[in-house]
């Protein structure tokens, strides 16, 4: 599995569709759909069920209880399986149909592990924006 794409959840129903939507387009289909919901009150489980049944790509939980916004997020990463990450919260789309496939691609040609970021999270650059190129085309991270 080249990348697995992390959709964290929390009643999320009102736009999770275009979210999915915008993935399960892509052109570039090795990848697995992972959505970790977060104990939802409303309807988010049954659109994420109906994906499920038309993708096999997709993978979903419910947690056991409610873990908050760090720790879904870490059910997500715990499950992950891919050599790359991409996180997407269900508000977000991916733009064009080749959005993943371009960033594979640039993650391929640096071939080293990106964590794209910003703040203060290195000794060895402690202020400002670390990590991103001149023309930033993804965030995403290799595993």
């Amino acid at each position: 599995m080249k990348v697995s794409i992390l959709i964290p959840t929390y009643n999320s129903k009102q736009y999770l569709s275009e979210c999915l939507d915008s993935i399960v387009s892509q052109d570039f289909t090795d990848m697995e759909i992972l959505i970790s919901d977060d104990v939802s009150t409303d309807d988010t489980l049954k659109a994420v069920q109906a994906y499920a049944v038309r993708d096999a790509r997709i993978r979903w939980w419910q947690n056991p209880r409610n873990l908050g916004f760090v720790g879904n997020h870490n059910a997500c990463l715990q499950q992950a399986t891919g050599e790359y990450i991409k996180f997407l919260h269900p508000d977000d789309q991916l733009l064009s149909t080749s959005a993943i496939r371009k960033m594979v691609a640039a993650l391929m040609k640096i071939r080293q592990p990106w964590w794209p970021a910003a703040g203060n999270i290195s000794p060895e650059q402690p202020r400002g924006p670390r990590f991103f190129p001149q023309n930033p085309v993804f965030i995403m991270a290799g595993k």
